[in-house]
C-alpha cells in the first residue's frame, strides 16, 4: 500500500464507517493536527497532495556562521591557489576561535561554486625500479629449495640493479646473517659472464 492509499484511507474512513476524526486518529496512531492538515492538502491539491513532503530544519545551530563563510570566500576570491587546508591555517593564524574544520571549509568552497571538479587521473603505467649507473645497488635474495634427499638448502642470488644482471649465486645449508658477507669474497661464487 503507498503512502498516498493509506492517507486516502485515512481521510475516508470517518465519512465511510460513521465515526469521529478522534476516533479515526486513534484507531491509526496519528495526531488530529496530521489528519486535518492532509485533509486540508487533498482538497486543495488532489490525491497529489498526500506525497511525502521534505522537511528541512527550521534551524542548524552546526551550521557555519555567515561572517566566517563570508571570510572563507573572501580569501579564496583572493587568493585562488589556495586550498581548504591552507584557508583553515590562515583563519587559525587570523585568531579565529573556534576554527571550522577543512572539510567544513571546502563545503563552504562548494556551496559559492569556488572548487573545480578535477578529472580522475588514470593510476600511472608501472614502472620497473632500477638504478641508473651500474654497481650503484646490488639486490641479494635468499631462496630455500628442498633437495632430493629431504634436506633442505639456500640458495643466495646477487644482481645488479642496473642491468638486472645476475652476479652470481651461492647454495648454503643454513642461511644466517652473519654468513651474508662472506660468500661473494669467497671463490666459491659461481658467477655469471655477459652474454652467456
Amino acid at each position: 500500500m503507498s503512502v498516498n492509499d493509506r492517507w486516502l484511507e485515512i481521510l475516508l474512513v470517518p465519512t465511510r464507517d460513521g465515526i469521529s476524526v478522534a476516533e479515526a486518529c486513534r484507531r491509526y496512531g496519528i495526531s488530529r493536527q496530521s489528519f486535518y492538515k492532509y485533509r486540508r492538502r487533498l482538497w486543495a491539491e488532489g490525491t497529489s497532495g498526500l506525497q511525502p513532503r521534505s522537511r528541512p530544519p527550521t534551524n542548524s545551530p552546526g551550521q557555519t556562521a555567515d561572517e566566517v563563510e563570508s571570510l572563507i570566500v573572501r580569501l579564496r576570491v583572493d587568493n585562488p591557489r589556495w586550498g581548504a587546508r591552507i584557508l583553515q591555517t590562515k583563519l587559525k593564524q587570523a585568531g579565529l576561535d573556534p576554527v571550522p574544520a577543512v572539510s567544513t571549509v571546502h563545503r563552504v568552497l562548494s556551496r559559492h561554486g569556488l572548487v573545480s571538479r578535477q578529472e580522475l587521473r588514470s593510476p600511472k603505467a608501472w614502472k620497473r625500479f632500477e638504478r641508473h649507473a651500474p654497481n650503484d645497488l646490488w639486490q641479494i635474495d635468499g631462496t630455500q629449495v628442498a633437495l632430493a634427499d629431504g634436506s633442505k638448502a639456500w640458495i643466495v642470488d646477487l644482481l645488479d640493479d642496473h642491468a638486472r644482471f645476475a652476479i652470481g649465486a651461492h647454495a648454503v645449508r643454513r642461511f644466517r646473517h652473519r654468513q651474508l658477507g662472506r660468500p661473494w669474497r669467497r671463490p666459491s661464487w659461481s658467477t655469471a659472464r655477459p652474454g652467456s
